[in-house]
C-alpha cells in the first residue's frame, strides 16, 4: 500500500526514525529540520536542502568525521543550537558544522554550554542566550567579517568578554546579564568604529560589571538596563539617543552629550516612588523627549527652551511648569 503524507513544513529527525525521515523528506517542501542526537547518523536525504530552520540538539560526543551530512550543499536561514549540554563533553563537532554550511543567515544558541570557534559563511546575526560560552571564543576572523548584529542575553564567558573588534561590520550590540566566570582582572573592551546601536546592562539586580574603551564616534542610539557602575570614559559626541530601559539606570551628572537629539524613557522602566532619578539634568540640545512608561514619581521639568517634542506618561499626574516656546508636539504614551 502507498504511503501517504499531511503536509507539513517541519521534520524532527532522531536515530529511530532515519527512514521515515528520509521518506519524508523526499515527499514534502519541508523548510524546517529538528535533529536529535543524530549528526553521526546518514542524513545524506538533506542534500541541497534550502531551509527555514536548522535546529540540533546533540547532547553526547561526536567525532567531527563521523558527521555525514552533506552541510557544505545546505543553505539555512536559522541556525539553532539548543539544549543543555553536559560539562566536559566535546564539542568540537559545532565548529565543523558552521565552517561546512553553505551559507547561514543566522546562529543562535540557546541552553549550550559551547565554544564558538568560528561561524558560518555569511553569517549576518549572532544571538547567545542563557548559556555559557567556552574557550576558544571566536579565536580567528573566520565567519566574522559578515555579522552586523550580536545579542548576548544571560550568557557566562569562561575566561573573558570576546573582542568584538574584529567584527568589522557590526552594527547592533545588545549585552544584557552578562557575566564572567574568571575572577581574572578583565581588560576594557574595545568595540569597532561601524557599531551604531549598543544595549548595555541588566533587567533587575546590578550585575553587568563591564568596562569598555571609548564608543565608536558613530555610535548613534545607546540603550541602558541595570548598571553596576557607569562603564564608560564618556560618550560619544555625535550621539543621537539614549534609551532608558530600567528605573533602576541612573545617568551621572553631565554624561550626556550636549548635542543628544532624542532621550527616551522605555515603557520597560517601570518606575515607582523611592526609584532613583535617572538624570539630573537635560542635555542643553535635546529636542525630543519621550516617556513611554505609564508613569514617572518625579516633575518632569525644568525643560530644555529648544526642546520640541514631549511626549507624556499615560498615567503621570504631576505639574509641568512652563513649557518651552518652541515645543511643537505634545501628547500623552
Amino acid at each position: 500500500m502507498a504511503m501517504t503524507f499531511r503536509p507539513t513544513a517541519s521534520l524532527l529527525i532522531s536515530k529511530s526514525n532515519i527512514l521515515i525521515a528520509r521518506d519524508a523528506f523526499s515527499h514534502k517542501c519541508v523548510i524546517g529540520v529538528t535533529l536529535v542526537g543524530c549528526l553521526d547518523e546518514p542524513l545524506w536525504f538533506l542534500q541541497g536542502a534550502k531551509l527555514e530552520r536548522l535546529r540540533i540538539e546533540q547532547r553526547s560526543a561526536v567525532n567531527p568525521d563521523s558527521i555525514a551530512m552533506p552541510l557544505r550543499s545546505m543553505h539555512v536561514r536559522y541556525l539553532v543550537y539548543e539544549g543543555a549540554s553536559p560539562q566536559g563533553v566535546r564539542m568540537d563537532w559545532v565548529a565543523c558544522v558552521n565552517r561546512r554550511l553553505a551559507s547561514v543567515h543566522r546562529v543562535i544558541v540557546r541552553l549550550y554550554r559551547v565554544p564558538l570557534s568560528m561561524l558560518p559563511a555569511n553569517t549576518k546575526s549572532l544571538d547567545v542566550s542563557r548559556s555559557v560560552l567556552s574557550e576558544p571564543f571566536l579565536f580567528g576572523s573566520y565567519g566574522a567579517d559578515s555579522v552586523e548584529s550580536v545579542n548576548f542575553d544571560e550568557v557566562h564567558f569562561e575566561r573573558t568578554f570576546p573582542d568584538l573588534s574584529r567584527f568589522a561590520n557590526l552594527r547592533e550590540l545588545t549585552v544584557i546579564q552578562v557575566g564572567i566566570i574568571s575572577r581574572s582582572p578583565q581588560p576594557p573592551i574595545p568595540l569597532p568604529d561601524s557599531l551604531t546601536y549598543l544595549e548595555l546592562g541588566d533587567r533587575d539586580e546590578h550585575f553587568v560589571n563591564l568596562q569598555f574603551t571609548p564608543l565608536p564616534e558613530g555610535l548613534q542610539t545607546l540603550c541602558l538596563w541595570s548598571l553596576r557602575r557607569w562603564p564608560f570614559r564618556s560618550l560619544p559626541q555625535g550621539l543621537k539617543e539614549v534609551q532608558i530601559a530600567s528605573a533602576r539606570c541612573h545617568i551621572p551628572p553631565s554624561a550626556l552629550p550636549a548635542s543628544l537629539h532624542t532621550l527616551t524613557l522605555k515603557a520597560s522602566a517601570q518606575y515607582k516612588p523611592g526609584d532613583p532619578h535617572p538624570l539630573a539634568t537635560y542635555p542643553v540640545g535635546l529636542k525630543v523627549l519621550k516617556f513611554e512608561c505609564d508613569d514617572f514619581p518625579y516633575p518632569i521639568g525644568p525643560l530644555r527652551e529648544g526642546l520640541e517634542t514631549l511626549v507624556l506618561p499615560a498615567k503621570y499626574s504631576q505639574r509641568l511648569g512652563t513649557l518651552p516656546a518652541r515645543l511643537k508636539f505634545l501628547t500623552v504614551a
